[in-house]
């Protein structure tokens, strides 16, 4: 069995694999957020020849240890293991971003731009614009598909995750956040600040949490509590633009008068 930690949000994770080629997997694909620190969690993944099922019980995610059988057919381990990575790594994001929500942190379907030493993110639907107003930016490009936001102190940070990313999240990258931008694509320029009400909503609207957390009241509450906090204290607007807009002087110009 080999064994690898990622840090997420300053929270480190030791995975335990016990199929090898998996593990070089991992090893490669998130090694930009591997730590030597000690673990707050570890996670044991058990992948056996059977029928095809997966579970992992509720109570595991209230210890300091999580273990995962995954039993399946022979001729479809390798297919869906070894030839498909992204399998592995929905069902990894899925137990680090609930047990991360149980720690009063959201993840945000979003991108993110570090530029000045400031985050700014971008959520909208599948085809608003993320990547490309990313693309724009010229700044350190954090994620196009994720952002994970945990107050420290009396700052929201936005972090990068290595979970479910595409080819632009290389690197463990962490700033306070500027301000969130909620993307709309229309045939002209706007820029509208939200109120508190409003930013809650489309928070709301825009998180990801994986489906086991919609049965627990209480994580409704907590994220609820969590996109409460993050619209009374972070500054948020509504942007539309065209994908062939360069918008960011614009960006720039609000969130200096804001800041």
């Amino acid at each position: 069995m080999g064994s690898f930690k990622i840090c997420i949000t300053g929270y480190v994770f030791k995975l335990n694999i016990d199929d090898d080629f998996l593990f070089t997997l991992i090893s490669n694909k998130y090694s930009h957020f591997a730590s030597r620190k000690p673990q707050n969690v570890t996670m044991n993944f058990h992948f056996h020849r059977g029928k095809k099922i997966y579970k992992i019980r509720k109570s595991d995610f209230n210890r300091k240890i999580i273990n995962f059988k995954m039993i399946m057919k022979d001729e479809e381990f390798f297919t869906v293991i070894h030839d498909n990575f992204y399998l592995f790594d929905n069902i990894l994001a899925s137990i680090i971003y609930y047990w991360l929500l149980r720690k009063n942190i959201l993840v945000l379907h979003a991108s993110g731009v570090i530029k000045n030493k400031k985050a700014y993110i971008f959520s909208g639907k599948p085809g608003a614009g993320k990547t490309t107003i990313a693309k724009f930016s010229k700044g350190t490009i954090m994620n196009d598909n994720e952002i994970i936001i945990r107050r420290i102190n009396s700052q929201f940070i936005a972090f990068s995750s290595p979970l479910q990313r595409r080819d632009l999240a290389t690197k463990n990258e962490y700033a306070p956040i500027s301000a969130i931008f909620f993307l709309k694509r229309r045939n002209f320029k706007r820029i509208k600040k939200l109120k508190p009400d409003e930013t809650f909503k489309r928070l709301v609207m825009n998180h990801y949490v994986p489906e086991i957390s919609y049965k627990n009241k209480e994580d409704i509450r907590t994220l609820f509590t969590i996109c409460h906090k993050i619209a009374q204290n972070v500054a948020s607007y509504e942007l539309s633009f065209q994908l062939t807009d360069n918008i960011w002087r614009e960006i720039n110009e609000i969130t200096k008068k804001n800041s």
